[in-house]
């Protein structure tokens, strides 16, 4: 029986995870939404920073990077330990995340962007009229190229610097084309590295139910599989 699941557990946990991330977060925007028709009543979550950042219609380019991310994050989880790492922390992301999306229900407020002339303003026209702006605090571009960063880091795979700087312009470009305030950046970060704090435990204590190399989340990194 364990064989058999570990000969499918590389296809069936990605599509558990993927399809959970999916989920949780379209069902974050529905109760917003209706929150929002129901009741009015969001969190204003402008700062003073965020008078200070111009609209750079440019940084379109690096924020539909992030759609690319789900393809990196499988080159870096070849080897089982890695793939419950980060199974793991995507799930624990996406139960704090929806919770933090609903309690602090807020909506950006975006720029005119009809008059623009370009591909770039064409691309953000079409991200804002998909993109209903709840979901914001915290921002999910940020920490899950985040938690991407941290899987390459950890396995200390040859991209990872390469992936780190990608992810930085990820993150700047949520506040750059005005999809995000500058106060979810860092709570991005936080729920980042706190879903792989709770992965890396989590793993720890399933370490040998899952009969996964023995001492494989200790201090020793996992190598590159």
């Amino acid at each position: 029986m364990l064989d058999q699941w570990i000969k499918y557990e590389k296809v069936i946990i990605p599509f558990f995870t993927f399809c959970f991330i999916g989920l949780s977060y379209f069902l974050a925007d529905f109760i917003n939404l209706y929150l929002m028709e129901r009741y009015g009543r969001f969190v204003h979550l402008v700062t003073k920073a965020d008078g200070y950042i111009p609209f750079l219609p440019e940084f379109v380019f690096a924020y539909i990077t992030y759609y690319f991310y789900p393809f990196l994050i499988m080159v870096v989880v070849r080897k089982r330990e890695a793939l419950y790492l980060g199974a793991l922390s995507f799930i624990i992301l996406q139960i704090i995340s929806p919770i933090s999306f609903i309690l602090i229900p807020s909506k950006m407020i975006r720029p005119f962007v009809e008059a623009g002339v370009g591909i770039e303003f064409d691309l953000v026209r079409l991200i804002y009229s998909i993109d209903s702006g709840f979901n914001l605090l915290p921002s999910l571009h940020v920490a899950h190229t985040t938690l991407v960063t941290l899987m390459y880091f950890y396995t200390r795979h040859t991209w990872r610097y390469g992936v780190a700087v990608i992810t930085f312009f990820i993150c700047c470009s949520t506040v750059l084309i005005k999809q995000h305030y500058f106060i979810d950046i860092p709570f991005g970060l936080l729920f980042a590295f706190g879903s792989f704090t709770g992965g890396l435990s989590l793993a720890k204590i399933l370490e040998k139910p899952l009969h996964l190399e023995e001492g494989a989340f200790r201090l020793r990194n996992i190598e590159r599989g």
